[in-house]
């Protein structure tokens, strides 16, 4: 993991943190690798830019933040297999839960786990004196960026 501790509170009138306040490891422009697979790169920047933006990635998160993406696409599979398949099957005589569903469940449990490490929530980023993301919490600061998540638009329709 990178070096972690408070952010720096110089900022600029809009209130971001200024480029020359921010740790000097900081990884001001983290480019997914591209031996990974689209789905995986795809969760990788998710996650990787506004990190990089608030200064809270240097280098030495790319495996963490791989594996953390890795569990994100291995969750967005499965759910698109249960989309499609739904949440049962029959089979040997009876109706059992989809084994997508196990592997939806874990691929969740474990991206939690990264999150804690990488302080991708709010709970994670006060134990890790990261408590202020210029006032609002990664995910919207995520969908400020990037738009609102296309599986949470389609939820309700």
């Amino acid at each position: 993991m990178g070096v972690r501790g408070t952010l720096p509170q110089v900022r600029d009138a809009a209130g971001d943190v200024r480029p020359e306040a921010r740790p000097a490891n900081a990884w001001r422009d983290p480019v997914a690798p591209r031996s990974l697979p689209a789905g995986v790169r795809k969760a990788w920047r998710e996650i990787a830019r506004p990190m990089a933006a608030a200064g809270l990635l240097d280098e030495a998160d790319a495996a963490a933040l791989e594996a953390a993406a890795r569990c994100v696409d291995r969750w967005r599979r499965a759910e698109d297999v249960l989309d499609e398949e739904g949440l049962t099957i029959d089979s040997h005589g009876g109706t059992h839960a989809h084994p997508c569903v196990a592997i939806a469940t874990k691929a969740q449990a474990e991206y939690r786990a990264w999150c804690a490490r990488l302080g991708l929530t709010p709970v994670d980023r006060v134990s890790l004196g990261l408590a202020s993301l210029r006032g609002q919490s990664l995910a919207q600061d995520i969908g400020s960026r990037i738009g609102e998540s296309p599986r949470k638009a389609g939820k309700g329709d």
